[in-house]
């Protein structure tokens, strides 16, 4: 019994850690109340974003039930920002998301499955895009 408790209490440091190592952004339409709530549940419904390349990112997208993403810059070799996808009670399974540098260069967009994770890293010439995709199997 106690190295089940003990257990549990690792797995939520773990989580708790994995959700404040960087920034998150949540739906819009959420207010404080419900934002500080899904806080507490979004280390298993986001998606991970990481610039490790020289060049500033634009991030943009729209949730599945239509409403945009408030458009966010991560700065060259900035810690981890975070999507979550958990509002209105549920975690979603998806949304529509657009990475591009500071200056036009279209580097990503698809739709993004939750708990996926992208990297984007500098190219030779130009800074590209790497996506380890979540499976798109949600219960």
């Amino acid at each position: 019994m106690k190295k089940l408790i003990l257990s549990l209490v690792i797995m939520l440091i773990c989580n708790i850690s994995f959700a404040s190592q960087g920034i998150t952004h949540s739906h819009p339409g959420l207010t404080k109340d419900s934002k500080s709530s899904s806080l507490q549940s979004i280390p298993t419904c986001l998606i991970k974003i990481t610039n490790d390349s020289h060049y500033d990112i634009i991030v943009s997208g729209q949730f599945d039930d239509g409403t945009y993403l408030q458009p966010f810059v991560i700065q060259a070799y900035e810690t981890p920002h975070y999507v979550s996808l958990f509002y209105f009670n549920i975690c979603h399974g998806v949304m529509d998301m657009q990475i591009e540098t500071n200056y036009g260069l279209k580097l990503y967009a698809q739709p993004t499955y939750v708990n996926s994770k992208i990297l984007i890293k500098s190219g030779w010439l130009n800074p590209y895009s790497i996506l380890e995709k979540a499976s798109p199997n949600l219960k």
